[in-house]
């Protein structure tokens, strides 16, 4: 029954259909009409319509649900190419670094260590007093304006300028890091009375604490020459304070001894966090230049 139908049957002079004459039409018609006999044939066709559009509406939801996953499930890291990035880019950043920044942190590191073999037992080694500072000075000069003068054309590469800065400071720090190592190892087989453990431990703790500072003070400064200064001033009054200067004994011994045993963990542990303080920096740095090029 459709509406032709059911206005075939309605009264002529009905104006509207919610008159009551109207209303008792359509229901007597709704009473004397017969629905037509079902045809199983028909019904079968329209079963089977219905079952393939369902079938190919879930495969259709199945491989979208399957493309989403591909999309948002990390890939396979491919170990060798990864590798090989990595060696590329540190590579390249050796090239970046100037030389005389290796030439001097091995020179003042060679010169502590062998004065650190004529010196007496039981002194301060020099050792440990050069190795955090050259640290801390080739650290503070990765990154700044100076570091950097061509900030737009790195900007412009694939490699975030955080991963260049964090490459560097992993070859600054790894040089004099294992500098360093390898002439505490021929210390202690030079001087008996120096223990390998003790004397790692002894330039190791400030080495990673000023080099963290010193990291933080260029990405928030972006002046290398001031961060640098800044880390050489910290780590001199450290250096004072075991020294007999009388006009200053009693401001220096308010400052924190630093070669003190007992803190060198908690110096490790700030030097790292604050390390990644400065990475955090360089990353903000990065996206408000990107945003303010645009």
């Amino acid at each position: 029954m459709n509406a032709a139908d059911l206005n075939g049957h309605l009264p002529p002079e009905a104006e509207s259909p919610h008159d009551p004459a109207v209303l008792e039409e359509a229901r007597l018609f709704l009473q004397r009409w017969e629905a037509p006999a079902p045809d199983p044939a028909a019904r079968s066709r329209l079963m089977a319509a219905l079952t393939l559009e369902m079938a190919t509406q879930r495969a259709a939801m199945r491989q979208g649900a399957i493309d989403q996953a591909e999309r948002v499930m990390p890939r396979p890291v491919d170990t060798r190419r990864t590798l090989g990035g990595a060696w590329l880019l540190l590579w390249s950043q050796t090239w970046v670094i100037h030389p005389l920044l290796w030439m001097a942190s091995a020179l003042v590191i060679s010169l502590g260590a062998l004065v650190s073999l004529t010196l007496r037992t039981g002194e301060l080694l020099p050792l440990t007093l050069v190795a955090p500072v050259v640290a801390a000075f080739g650290v503070a000069l990765l990154y700044g304006q100076d570091s950097d003068p061509a900030i737009e054309l790195i900007l412009a590469t694939p490699v975030s300028p955080r991963i260049i800065v964090l490459a560097r400071l992993a070859l600054v720090f790894g040089f004099n890091l294992l500098l360093t190592l390898a002439f505490s190892a021929a210390l202690s087989l030079l001087r008996s009375d120096v223990s390998l453990g003790s004397l790692v431990l002894d330039w190791f703790a400030p080495m990673t604490l000023l080099s963290g500072i010193a990291f933080f003070a260029s990405a928030l400064f972006f002046d290398p020459l001031a961060s640098a200064l800044f880390s050489l001033i910290i780590w001199a009054l450290v250096v004072a304070r075991h020294l007999e200067i009388a006009w200053a004994g009693n401001i220096l011994d308010q400052l924190p001894d630093l070669l003190r045993p007992e803190l060198q963990l908690p110096m490790i542990i700030i030097g790292v966090i604050v390390g990644a303080l400065a990475l955090a920096r360089v990353e903000y740095e990065e996206k408000w230049t990107e945003h303010a090029q645009f």
